[in-house]
């Protein structure tokens, strides 16, 4: 029966079938079908055999038995079909088999995990809803049953609380950087570690020149510089809504930034994850000019360039620490020019800063014509005079 699902789904099991004769069924007829002959669909096959066995079950007074067949039945049209009709035309035949059948027997229950499944995979606004109800009305009238059980798990995956977070790489002072992906909780909590990134960038033993997850764990156990909350709105439909944030930092500079579920931190029974966050007005333009880069200090807020904007050329080393190896001063253009025909092979980065404000492109640059990589187009978009630059989250651990 296997062999024949797997030939159905691949041959289109939408063209020259009736879905709808299908899903009723007909010992009758189908005890007529030659399951050997090859010009007999599939799925007319694997139909006449359920129609067998669940004549067999009936007959024989194997109520829950036949039920399972004829839920076998609606499981496999179900993976065959893949348009919004027919779909919805197989859960609402499973619907009315579950009214008519005995609510009393155990294996109701089974019919209301499989039927909790079929909604919960719907695109409607309300399916997670109605998938909880069902799974809900399995699970309370026969707890203790492989489907009450079943019941329970699809209940308890619908209504597990979850997050993620994604933030910009670097934000001026009051924008919304963070963006929270959430549901099922209310409440938000966050610490800020506040790091010399200078001072790690040039302390690194590896390739990173922002905090991983090892580095992240020795910056966080010290006190935190900053603590904060945030109120998320409710999410009765059960699914994924989308917040921003504001993050609660005063000073400019270079941050770790931690959320968490529980209010304590405590690791147990919690979801945390963290990123890498720069508060900063400070933001780095370059573009490859004949043997060089160059290289243009922008305010983040207004977009105009930085004159005195200290901005460094580091060159990578894994083994140690990365090191500068020229620095210079923006003027009145807010540019610095990098001569690279002195290079060789070797790849490096760009560090920035004047005052606390601080920007990096960690970007590797190349002591060639970056033509010959391939052509590439980027912009710097201003939104809401904001700089949009997305940031990876760091990691995120369950416990």
């Amino acid at each position: 029966m296997e062999d024949l699902a797997f030939l159905a789904a691949r041959m289109g099991f939408d063209t020259g079938v009736d879905l709808e004769a299908l899903i009723e069924g007909d010992h009758t007829s189908s005890s007529e079908l030659d399951l050997a002959d090859p010009a007999v669909h599939p799925l007319l096959k694997v139909g006449a055999v359920l129609d067998d066995l669940e004549a067999w079950h009936v007959t024989s007074g194997r109520p829950e038995a036949a039920l399972e067949v004829r839920l076998e039945r609606l499981r496999r049209l179900d993976g065959a079909f893949d348009t919004v009709e027919d779909k919805l035309a197989i859960r609402r035949h499973l619907e009315k088999v579950q009214a008519r059948f005995d609510h009393s027997l155990d294996w109701w229950s089974m019919g209301q995990a499989t039927l909790a499944g079929f909604i919960r995979a719907e695109s409607d606004a309300d399916a997670l809803v109605r998938a909880h109800t069902a799974a809900v009305a399995g699970r309370d009238r026969h707890p203790q049953s492989v489907g009450g059980q079943r019941c329970n798990h699809i209940v308890a995956a619908i209504e597990a609380p979850s997050y993620a977070i994604s933030a910009m790489a670097a934000d001026g002072a009051g924008r919304r950087s963070f963006q929270i992906s959430h549901r099922n909780f209310t409440s938000l909590y966050f610490r800020a570690w506040r790091y010399d990134l200078r001072r790690f960038v040039e302390a690194s033993e590896d390739y990173n020149v922002l905090p991983g997850q090892r580095e992240a764990e020795e910056i966080m156990a010290g006190p935190a510089d900053a603590e904060g909350a945030i109120t998320l709105p409710e999410t009765p439909d059960y699914r994924t809504h989308v917040t921003y944030d504001v993050p609660q930092l005063r000073e400019p500079g270079a941050y770790l930034v931690l959320a968490s579920m529980r209010s304590d931190f405590a690791k147990r029974g919690n979801q945390m994850v963290a990123t890498n966050f720069m508060l900063s007005d400070l933001v780095l333009v370059r573009r490859h000019v004949n043997d060089g880069y160059e290289v243009t200090a922008r305010s983040g807020a207004s977009g105009r360039p930085i004159e005195g904007v200290e901005v460094s050329l580091y060159r990578f080393n894994d083994r140690r620490g990365h090191r500068e190896i020229e620095r210079r001063r923006t003027g009145s253009d807010g540019r610095v020019r990098f001569d690279h025909s002195h290079w060789q092979h070797q790849q490096h980065f760009l560090l920035a800063r004047r005052g606390d404000d601080i920007a990096i492109d960690t970007d590797r640059l190349y002591p060639y014509d970056e033509g010959r990589r391939g052509m590439t187009s980027s912009a710097l978009i201003y939104t809401d005079r904001s700089v949009y630059r997305p940031q990876q989250t760091l990691f995120w651990k369950v416990v």
